[in-house]
């Protein structure tokens, strides 16, 4: 994210985006026009070479102008088959402080803490198994099994061993890097977790969403932006 001085940008979000939440937060303290650059690419995942989420950045226009950087990745990576740290090339140690060097100083990094896969769907099937027993119920329980062990999450079937050690890797690379890590757990702690999901029983709903977006929202302004407006004030 940065302020904005003409269009040539590598891609921008819309209009939509860009004047909400965080974006009037920017403005109002520094009297620009910000725009939302995203590199976001779906299933990304540390452990590429080729179209790593890590180095994707680095091919927005105009690097002297990023002012906030924010990621969510990491969880295709504990539930998929390889170590992104088992490579030099993907390392995300490595990655995270190259791309820290190419951009400004006073640049302010965010990232969402990788959910813990394993107690997630310890939670879904305990509260599943809880519901009335009834024909629907059995359905549901197989149909979110599949979904999470077959299709999306594949590596729960191996244990909970490999899943926690990749994850907490990751995380301690972060903060390593000087990655404020945001702690969604915190901001979903008293919610339902079967609320939490959409139709297909893995990915958040879109009321989730919204949510992930509010408590983001609001750790950024406390806790971060006083670092992008210092020389503003």
């Amino acid at each position: 994210s940065f302020p904005s001085h003409d269009n040539d940008q590598t891609w921008y979000a819309g209009e939509q985006i860009a004047r909400g939440g965080l974006f009037q937060f920017l403005e109002a303290r520094s009297n620009q026009q910000w725009v939302l650059i995203s590199t976001a690419l779906a299933g990304a995942m540390l452990s590429q070479n080729k179209m790593n989420p890590l180095k994707l950045p680095l091919e927005v226009n105009h690097l002297e102008r990023v002012k906030l950087v924010t990621f969510s990745i990491g969880g295709n990576d504990i539930c998929g088959p390889s170590d992104p740290f088992s490579k030099r090339e993907t390392n995300p140690t490595r990655l995270l402080f190259e791309l820290k060097n190419s951009l400004p100083k006073d640049t302010v990094f965010a990232a969402l803490k990788v959910p813990p896969i394993s107690q997630m769907y310890q939670a879904i099937t305990a509260q599943l198994e809880a519901l009335p027993n009834s024909p629907g119920k059995r359905k549901l329980q197989n149909y979110c099994r599949q979904t999470w062990e077959e299709l999306s999450c594949p590596a729960l079937k191996d244990g909970d061993e490999k899943i926690s050690s990749i994850r907490n890797k990751i995380i301690s690379s972060f903060e390593n890097a000087g990655v404020k890590m945001i702690d969604l757990d915190r901001g979903m702690a008293n919610a339902n977790v079967l609320d939490l999901l959409s139709s297909d029983c893995f990915h958040p709903s879109r009321k989730t969403q919204r949510a992930i977006f509010e408590f983001t929202a609001k750790t950024l302004e406390r806790e971060l932006f006083r670092n992008l407006y210092r020389d503003w004030e």
